[in-house]
């Protein structure tokens, strides 16, 4: 199908910030922070844990990742967040597809075709014209070979 087209990128850190209290303003606390020490975040998910903590999952380039810890820890400290956390070995995975908003099924068929080939998803973003997911580094090639047979790219 035309339209399809995967990239892929290696030079990533998932940085996770546990624990998080989950009210208004943590996450323009957070963002506005590593903003402003000129950390650019290249995807952002978060999840309640309970108790009114959520847990806030980020991925950044690996050339920010001492700035970003050391950030992150002063974030940690003044949020009162239960743990901080990161992963190097991750990469992204995007397809993208030029009319996805009116492309029904598109994610479940990307990660059907990652699923297929026994890669997990770690972290998903969605746009109004790409679908990128968090997944191993060491599956990356596997990830692209999935998504050009399941999307006839080949």
């Amino acid at each position: 199908m035309a339209g399809y087209r995967p990239q892929t990128r290696k030079d990533v850190v998932k940085v996770i910030l546990k624990g998080v209290p989950d009210r208004p303003g943590m996450a323009a606390g957070i963002f506005g922070s590593l903003g402003e020490k000129g950390i650019n975040v290249e995807l952002i998910t978060a999840s309640t844990v309970g108790e009114g903590r959520s847990d806030v999952s980020f991925v950044i380039h690996q050339m920010d990742l001492e700035r970003t810890l050391e950030q992150a820890a002063n974030l940690k400290e003044e949020f009162n967040a239960e743990g901080l956390i990161h992963d190097k070995n991750v990469a992204l995975v995007a397809l993208h597809v030029a009319e996805l908003v009116q492309t029904p099924g598109t994610a479940g068929r990307m990660f059907g075709a990652l699923s297929g080939r026994g890669i997990n998803i770690d972290m998903i973003s969605t746009s109004m014209a790409t679908i990128t997911c968090v997944i191993p580094e060491n599956l990356v090639d596997e990830a692209v070979k999935a998504l050009e047979e399941e999307f006839d790219m080949g």
